[in-house]
């Protein structure tokens, strides 16, 4: 690129490095998206303190044991992320360098003012006894999955000890403070040893929404050395040794004691203590609103708890992991206002209809947001950067962009996690000027767009539909170009070089996007008369009515209906019912139901071949409900709910099949 003729300054931006398993730290490598790090250590060395960085790992095994010092500050951080494969949900994978390892760290840091987000950390089958260590102050840890550390047969189990996540004061750091570690899954950890621990902390810190489970020697949560002034708050600690261990001792910079410690809304079962306190525990401590099943309280003389809640947690399913509230449990509506975080392990806001649930997950929440995943390039290979940027928005959001030189001109695949918040929403495209310029012509494409459970339309951009073209600028141009990365087009945004562009100037393709699940089924009756009102077909979604027809509305050939559903929690119950609205005797109905669908969601048994999934029930015997190898759409069964002729109803006479499905 030559002859730029600068309208405007440029200003300075965030910088991102990148960091991959085909990359190179050899002399010359820049970081770039297209010239990546092999390491983080590399990516990490590369940061510049003050300029605000973000350090994008690549999906992929990375062997551990290494240190990163390099701090940002309170305005500029530097931010380690792991991206996130969005097919299979492979992340940055930290192991350690080999199996034979009986000591060391997968990762220390120790740098101040700075993020370490989304990581996997895998023992699985090695003994080094540490995860993650930090001895930062400022540092925020969230949203890793730490498991299996120190969890061999012959692991060591002495002093020294081990840990998933360890907060830490030591000899490289002056009195830490401001940690927050919070969303991260830590389990499988130890190996019945009381020196290995899930997450550990010796300092000050906070420790929120956290899920930590399966250690037999060591504690969920353990306080020791340096800690005080620690919230632990909303976590769910299941069948560890100890659940909470509140104490000070061995102290590094602090006096002690355990002190100004606030335990408040944490779900504890299976632990031999549910709290336990021990060695010097101060006496503004406080334990409020928890969940302890299976467990006791140990405290020493003087301390007390309140709001305690003496029940099963009632999870979705904790045998496959899954650690939601279930309806019913009593840790919903309990718990404490005053440590409860804003959001839960799922990011989801807190609280549900103005009262806290306790534990890491706020039932009936929102569902996650969504992943919004596209294939995009460009056309600038040159290194002249601050002008022309690409853009993803919702609801006239960013939430990414790229400088048009940091990335090449091959195709591109970014994944990004949106939440609408909203029914419907407007995504956007966008190529804009950040600085005026002369002699730079630019062109950005975009294909192959989807949204996790959502249906965008002409997603692969292969007809004239759907997309709407907007410009600032009559010089732009928007077009579906034969330039693809699938199929035979996608959508191209240009800017040519004769023009002058100035700061501002944009263009943009967009379409609404309906946040609302769609289901789609396929019915029949078996009534072919004009008596109406008495009968009726239904579909619901947990209890409430989203499709119904009266069996005498549509004859008796199958129909296909397709229904806008907006389920608000993270599983929801699909029900069919036959219901009467008014008593009649003599008059013989049967309804069919088959190719059940939603939008990203699975149908277990969906075209009901199988006699799976599907939960009958009913309100009077004289229903019969059943797999119909006669009757069907697709396939060679549907499901067929029948009332018998020779049997009066009444109103309100009703049978159906149901399933709870995954949101």
């Amino acid at each position: 690129m030559a002859f730029l003729c600068l309208l405007s300054a440029s200003t300075a931006s965030a910088a991102d490095l990148y960091v991959s398993t085909t990359g190179s730290d050899a002399t010359g490598t820049t970081g770039s998206q297209s010239n990546p790090f092999r390491t983080i250590l590399r990516a990490s060395q590369a940061a510049i303190t003050g300029t605000p960085t973000t350090i994008h790992v690549a999906p992929g095994t990375y062997s551990g044991s290494f240190l990163t010092t390099k701090s940002g500050t309170a305005a500029a951080r530097i931010r380690y992320v792991s991206d996130t494969n969005p097919t299979t949900g492979a992340r940055a994978k930290i192991v350690p360098p080999n199996a034979t390892a009986t000591t060391g760290i997968m990762w220390e840091n120790r740098g101040a003012y700075v993020d370490i987000d989304g990581f996997e950390f895998d023992g699985t089958g090695t003994r080094m006894p540490n995860g993650l260590l930090n001895q930062g102050s400022y540092v925020t840890i969230s949203n890793n999955d730490v498991h299996h550390i120190a969890a061999r047969s012959d692991q060591a189990c002495n002093g020294g000890g081990g840990s998933g996540i360890n907060i830490v004061d030591s000899a490289f750091t002056t009195f830490m403070t401001g940690t927050v570690v919070t969303r991260n899954k830590v389990h499988d950890i130890g190996n019945n040893c009381r020196f290995i621990q899930n997450i550990y902390i010796s300092t000050r810190a906070t420790v929120t929404n956290n899920l930590s489970y399966n250690n037999p020697g060591g504690g969920g949560i353990h306080l020791w050395h340096d800690a005080h002034e620690v919230t632990i708050a909303n976590n769910t600690i299941v069948n560890t040794q100890w659940g909470i261990i509140v104490g000070g001792g061995d102290y590094y910079k602090y006096s002690g004691p355990a002190d100004y410690v606030n335990v408040s809304n944490n779900i504890l079962v299976n632990n031999v203590y549910g709290v336990n306190l021990s060695g010097d525990v101060g006496s503004h401590n406080t334990y409020t609103n928890n969940l302890v099943y299976q467990n006791t309280y140990n405290f020493s003389s003087g301390a007390s708890h309140s709001g305690t809640v003496i029940a099963p947690p009632r999870f979705v399913n904790a045998s496959a992991g899954d650690f939601h509230l279930a309806a019913g449990s009593l840790a919903i509506n309990a718990g404490s206002p005053t440590f409860a975080p804003s959001v839960d392990l799922d990011g989801n806001p807190r609280p549900v209809g103005g009262k806290y649930d306790i534990g890491a997950y706020e039932h009936g929440a929102a569902p996650p947001g969504q992943v919004l995943t596209f294939w995009e390039r460009d056309s600038e290979a040159g290194s002249t950067a601050g002008y022309w940027y690409k853009q993803a928005l919702v609801n006239g959001v960013v939430v990414w962009e790229s400088d048009v030189t940091a990335d090449g001109t091959g195709w591109q695949s970014h994944s990004v996690a949106i939440n609408p918040g909203a029914a419907s929403f407007d995504l956007r495209f966008r190529l804009i000027s950040k600085a005026g310029v002369s002699n730079y012509p630019i062109s950005f494409h975009v294909d192959d767009v989807s949204i996790g459970g959502l249906t965008v339309a002409n997603a692969g951009f292969e007809s004239s539909t759907d997309w709407t073209y907007a410009e600032n600028n009559a010089a732009f141009t928007g077009a579906y170009d034969s330039s693809f990365h699938g199929g035979a087009r996608s959508y191209k945004l240009s800017y040519p070089g004769a023009t002058a562009s100035a700061a501002g100037d944009a263009s943009s393709v967009t379409q609404q996007v309906n946040v609302n699940k769609t289901l789609t089924f396929w019915e029949k009756d078996s009534v072919a008369g004009p008596t109406a009102g008495y009968w009726f077909k239904q579909a619901l979604v947990d209890g409430v009515v989203v499709w119904e027809s009266d069996v005498t509305a549509d004859g008796t050939a199958w129909q296909s209906h397709t229904v806008n559903i907006a389920p608000a929690s993270p599983s929801f119950e699909l029900r069919f019912r036959l219901i009467s609205k008014a008593g009649v005797s003599n008059y013989a109905v049967a309804y069919n139901v088959d190719d059940v669908a939603i939008n990203g969601v699975t149908v277990t048994n969906a075209d009901f071949e199988t006699a799976a999934g599907w939960t009958y029930a009913e309100n009077k015997t004289a229903f019969t409900g059943g797999y119909d190898t006669g009757v069907f759409h697709g396939g060679a069964e549907s499901y067929k709910l029948t009332y018998p002729g020779a049997t009066t109803s009444a109103a309100g006479d009703s049978s159906s099949i149901s399933q709870t499905l995954q949101n």
